[in-house]
Parts: structure tokens; sequence; C-alpha cells
């Protein structure tokens, strides 16, 4: 009677301990990783980048605008080109008749 005591007791025991560390299930993406701790330099760092992507945003507006006028006169330029070629070979039709 004695060992049945002992070997329910140690069963209990053993079963107390697992419930006790049981911790959920565990696999792939199962748990989340906790964000890091961020420090005041990665804080000032975060901070310059922002402010370095606000002023990207403005340069990138300029940088648009400019392209855009660049290709307006470029084109313009091709079409006073092509205007002259096609009045010299114009005049070259008309002095050959």
């Amino acid at each position: 009677m004695v060992t049945m005591w002992k070997v329910s007791l140690l069963f209990f025991t053993i079963s107390l301990n697992l419930i006790r560390d049981y911790q959920g299930r565990k696999g792939l993406g199962a748990m989340k990783r906790p964000l890091s701790p961020t420090t005041a330099q990665e804080a000032a760092e975060h901070a310059r980048k922002i402010a370095k992507l606000a002023d990207d945003s403005v340069n990138q507006d300029f940088r648009t605008r400019t392209r855009v006028e660049y290709e307006e006169k470029r084109d313009e330029g091709g079409d006073s080109l092509a205007q002259e070629r096609r009045a010299s070979l114009w005049t070259r039709k008309l002095a050959s008749n």
C-alpha cells in the first residue's frame, strides 16, 4: 500500500510540474519576437533619417520639375530643328523643279 501511495504522489508531482512548465504551442510563427529596445542614439538616428526623407521629397519634386522643363525645352528644340529641315527640303524641292 505504501508503494502505491508513493507512485501516485510521484505521478501527481510530475503532472503538476508539466502543467506548470507548459508554455503553450511553440514552433514556426507561434511566438512573436519582442521589439528591440531603442536607445537615445538610435532614436536620434531615426529622426535624422525621417528628416532626410522629407528633404529628399522636396528635392525629388524639384528634380522632377526641372526634368520636365528640360524635356519640354529639348522637345521644342527638336521641333525647331525638324521644321528647319523640312523648310530646307522644301526649298530644295522647289529649286529643283
